[in-house]
């Protein structure tokens, strides 16, 4: 029988936790963001060797409409990231790198006052730098740019009325992979999505 006032008690502390938490006001809505992690860059091209993580980085700034919903625009630096073709003559060492920007959505579901959940949807567009070397001496070099989408969940702990802690786990979409023939022009391989987790700190103004 002790069950039913346990339950009710827990249920009556559920409600009070998501009512406090929707009816804290924001009184800040202007806020800016640094974060910095790991990304992991989804390709398989064959090659010996693969180097597919490096960190990222970005730089946010953003405007909270409400308590639930916020967009944002950002300044990306995804990594470098290798790859190495290797035989008893031949040595081949391909490198990539990424940069850009994303114009980022985020709808809130907070749970409590210093605890919230959150989902992203976002268009990022991104500058690819590319390399290719050969132990036979060949060198070449390309840029090229492309955009796509970009998916993440995310936690958020707001520390006070002015700072929070943000951990994010963001997909990035069709990402270009270079490959180079012998001649050393560049070929885009099917493009690749691109995977990061990032700590950040929020403030806001």
């Amino acid at each position: 029988m002790i069950l039913r006032p346990l339950a009710a008690g827990t249920l009556l502390l559920c409600l009070a936790t998501t009512s406090f938490a929707q009816d804290a006001p924001r009184h800040h809505k202007w806020y800016v963001e640094a974060d910095v992690g790991k990304s992991t860059l989804d390709h398989d091209q064959g090659f010996t060797e693969i180097d597919d993580t490096s960190t990222s980085w970005a730089l946010r700034v953003g405007y909270r409409f409400s308590r639930y919903f916020a967009l944002e625009g950002a300044y990306l630096d995804l990594g470098s990231f290798s790859s190495t073709y290797e035989t008893t003559n031949v040595r081949i060492e391909q490198k990539a790198s990424y940069d850009g920007f994303l114009l980022n959505s985020r709808v809130y579901w907070p749970l409590a006052r210093h605890f919230e959940l959150n989902a992203s949807a976002g268009l990022h567009y991104h500058e690819r730098d590319s390399s290719y070397a050969s132990n036979s001496g060949t060198a070449y070099n390309d840029n090229d740019s492309n955009g796509g989408f970009s998916f993440g969940v995310g936690v958020a702990v707001p520390v006070n009325d002015r700072f929070e802690i943000a951990l994010d786990y963001v997909q990035y979409l069709e990402l270009a992979v270079p490959t180079f023939d012998f001649s050393g022009n560049p070929n885009l391989n099917d493009p690749a999505d691109l995977y990061s987790i990032t700590l950040g700190a929020r403030f806001m103004f």
